[in-house]
């Protein structure tokens, strides 16, 4: 059976986390004919977590998934999802969203710079793969504070749980503690109970995986 999502191992997997992971997540591989259209469940995970948190102590709705003008998507990995969720995001809402990217290197002619799309404004939900150190959404963070915007959260494919850069929390609870509301489809604990669908092997390396560089919970 094709496991989900695709984790090809490698002797070491260049990321922006310090941690020397062995194990590569390939969200492109994820097989809709198990999971259904992976662009409509993450927009079904955004209406289902405005459901969960709508209470009138959170004030999540206020300030992530429930209105935003920008989506944002980090090269590289975040640009195709970005780009597949505000179309689908449109074609199943009636709104648009703005989509904006960034390059890794700056652009010295034609339109010059590091931005690609509209002009960022307003709302900016950040999308992107995977929260590893949480290195990539800081980066995100600190392009997008040039520019007159209120950033509402951040969406990921996968929380690997790693240990974040400024304590010994997950980089996602690390985020949150910051501010930064992060929600994320799967993480590495959900991945442990998908034994249906992933060899033993393959569950045993992220069993050590985990238990070698998991942080902390908020």
């Amino acid at each position: 059976m094709k496991t989900i999502p695709s984790l090809s191992s490698r002797a070491f997997v260049p990321h922006k986390s310090p941690v020397e992971s062995r194990k590569y997540f390939n969200g492109d591989a994820i097989d809709p004919n198990l999971v259904g259209d992976p662009i409509a469940s993450a927009l079904q995970f955004i209406r289902s977590s405005l459901e969960q948190y709508n209470s009138p102590d959170s004030g999540i709705v206020d300030s992530i998934f429930s209105i935003f003008d920008v989506i944002f998507g980090p090269a590289y990995k975040g640009i195709p999802l970005a780009s597949a969720v505000g179309i689908s995001y449109f074609e199943k809402t009636g709104n648009k969203a703005d989509l904006v990217f960034d390059r890794k290197e700056a652009k010295d002619h034609g339109e010059g710079g590091s931005l690609i799309g509209a002009l960022p404004k307003g709302n900016v939900l950040i999308i992107d793969d995977v929260v590893s150190s949480g290195l990539a959404i800081r980066e995100a963070q600190a392009f997008l504070k040039n520019y007159d915007v209120n950033i509402a959260g951040a969406l990921v494919t996968l929380d690997r749980q790693e240990q974040g850069q400024n304590s010994k929390l997950m980089a996602s609870s690390e985020l949150i503690n910051e501010g930064l509301d992060v929600l994320s489809l799967i993480s590495l604990d959900d991945l442990l109970d998908a034994d249906e669908m992933i060899d033993e092997s393959v569950l045993q390396s992220i069993r050590n995986y985990r238990d070698e560089f998991r942080g902390e919970n908020v």
